[in-house]
């Protein structure tokens, strides 16, 4: 299944580095490097696409090992990895929505990335669902969220712009 989860986040028409082709989550983890000037070049991925494909094949090694049982502390460990990585599109795309001040586009990476804070830093939780997504965004308060945002590393919402 691992392959599937690869390709789901390729998607289809993507070439690698590519941020102007493409439909699913690689094409929107290249656009939000470049929107932060983190994409790498022409025809180069960004940290964050490589980080994730590598990371899926370690998993891919990792469960069709002889004996994935005993492995499964390293197994959880680059799964974490992942969804830190895989986090890491929705806050540069959050961080950019909130400095160009798009409601529409805010409020959808808030609800992608508030509940995953919910079981890690609960306060956390509340602060971002009353700033983001039940009141109106003040602009004033940009700094201070981005603050806020980047003390939730222990999440796994990884706050590395690359």
């Amino acid at each position: 299944h691992l392959d599937e989860a690869a390709a789901l986040w390729i998607g289809g028409g993507q070439a690698t580095g590519d941020n102007k082709a493409g439909r699913l989550l690689y094409h929107l983890t290249e656009n939000a490097a470049a929107k932060f000037g983190k994409d790498a070049g022409p025809n180069a991925e960004s940290e964050a696409n490589k980080n994730i494909l590598a990371l899926l094949g370690t998993l891919k090694g990792l469960a069709g090992g002889a004996d994935c049982s005993s492995q499964y502390e390293q197994f959880r460990s680059n799964v974490n990895k992942l969804v830190s990585q895989m986090n890491v599109p929705l806050v540069q795309n959050l961080i950019h929505y909130l400095s160009a001040n798009r409601p529409q586009k805010l409020e959808l990476y808030a609800l992608a990335l508030t509940p995953q804070i919910a079981a890690c830093d609960p306060d956390a939780y509340e602060y971002f669902l009353e700033k983001l997504v039940l009141s109106a965004f003040d602009p004033a308060d940009l700094t201070n969220v981005i603050g806020r945002l980047q003390t939730l590393v222990p999440c796994k919402i990884s706050t590395r712009l690359k």
